[in-house]
């Protein structure tokens, strides 16, 4: 069976590696790379079996908020999520008074920003996948794997025979 994928399994692969590219570019392009943590979770998985064939991209949680935004006047996202973040970028706040700002006040204040503001959302699932030229790109693509492998596994059984 591996030999019978042979091409399709190296599209996908690429398909997979040009999937993750392409988000990331997006990520910078929207500028939504702070602490580098969603850009480095974008990542891909293939799957083979004999009747189907897939590649999935998938990143960490955040990147739902990034892609699909949050509307004003939501809830507040759990205060431990942006106070990861706010650790994992290094942000500080300085009070009236000079001292720094405890962590779950800044985790209070930018959580309150993001129920009444909400996050624009950026749509980069959208522009990345449904953009024609990533179309044209898998059904070329796969329509020229497929018949490779056919055409394998059709001089294969005829050297068989």
């Amino acid at each position: 069976m591996a030999e019978f994928f042979k091409e399709q399994r190296k599209f996908l692969n690429n398909l997979g590696r040009k999937g993750v590219r392409d988000t990331q570019k997006a990520l910078i392009k929207n500028d939504k790379v702070a602490s580098g943590g969603t850009y480095n979770s974008v990542n891909f998985k293939t799957r083979f079996t004999l009747n189907r064939s897939s590649a999935t991209i998938f990143a960490n949680e955040a990147f739902k908020f990034i892609d699909s935004g949050r509307k004003a006047g939501s809830k507040q996202p759990p205060p431990k999520v942006i106070e990861d973040w706010i650790v994992e970028i290094g942000l500080r706040f300085t009070q009236k008074n000079g001292k720094p700002m405890p962590l779950k006040t800044m985790a209070f204040i930018i959580g309150r920003a993001i129920a009444r503001d909400g996050i624009k959302p950026t749509g980069i699932i959208d522009k990345v996948f449904n953009k024609k030229s990533f179309q044209k790109f898998v059904i070329k693509g796969i329509t020229k794997a497929g018949g490779d492998d056919i055409k394998t596994r059709t001089v294969t059984l005829a050297k068989q025979v």
